[in-house]
């Protein structure tokens, strides 16, 4: 996949990223010339490539699917064939018994059976989408299949509905004969509190404020049973598990 813009402009000094030192000489020279994203990480780590070209790959297709939106060489197209890809590298790591081939496709693997992972969803039509599911011990009370704002909107225009505004903040008419409202300016941080569990999250229905209860992060909080609700269609069955050639 080609990539471009911003994300190949980043650029590292010496230590590694996020690494600490309290050795004064040991930090970065703010005079020193600086390495662009990809030629650091070769410089360091050159021996994994690769992997790092392929986990670069993947955080950028689910950043792009959270956003609902394309760039950096994703677009439709490039995100169906990525997506495809995933089905057959899953196929291949329930199908082996060899330890060390099962762990080479699991770092590559984001739709894996991991407690927290990505699930792919078919609407019908290509391409598919990529939503969050959660179903971790850690969070019992947050556990299901878990979209953004900007996809909450996609998926309403890609099943009938017209949706008014755009992805941070939009209305949109439910199956219901409901009005649905979301907007990013609904989210409240509570201040001086650890983490997230006690921040609030609402949405407006017919213009009143309903409180969302146990999303699983601040970005993916519109859990299924939700999307349901406005647009009449179950998300748990259309989750594609395996790729029809």
């Amino acid at each position: 996949m080609y990539l471009q813009g911003e994300c190949y402009k980043l650029e590292y000094g010496k230590r590694s990223p996020g690494a600490e030192s309290d050795k004064e000489d040991e930090k970065d020279d703010p005079n020193e010339t600086k390495r662009p994203y990809m030629r650091y990480h070769y410089y360091y780590y050159h021996d994994k490539l690769e992997e790092l070209c392929i986990d670069m790959c993947n955080e950028l297709i689910k950043y792009h699917q959270r956003m609902a939106d394309e760039g950096n060489g994703v677009n439709d197209k490039t995100f169906q064939l990525w997506a495809e890809n995933q089905l057959r590298l899953k196929a291949q790591w329930q199908e082996t018994t060899n330890e060390e081939e099962r762990d080479s496709l699991y770092k590559r693997l984001v739709i894996a059976t991991k407690s927290i992972h990505y699930d792919l969803i078919d609407l019908g039509e290509k391409p598919y989408m990529l939503v969050v599911c959660a179903d971790s011990a850690f969070r019992e009370t947050g556990r299901g299949l878990y979209f953004t704002l900007p996809q909450l909107r996609t998926f309403c225009l890609r099943s009938g509905l017209k949706p008014e505004g755009k992805g941070d903040h939009f209305k949109v008419k439910g199956i219901d004969g409901s009005w649905y409202e979301f907007s990013t300016l609904f989210y409240e941080e509570k201040k001086d509190a650890v983490g997230f569990d006690e921040d609030t999250f609402y949405y407006l229905r017919n213009g009143l404020r309903i409180n969302i209860k146990n999303f699983w992060a601040p970005d993916e909080c519109l859990h299924e049973s939700l999307i349901q609700q406005i647009t009449g269609r179950n998300i748990r069955n259309m989750v594609v598990h395996s790729l029809k050639e």
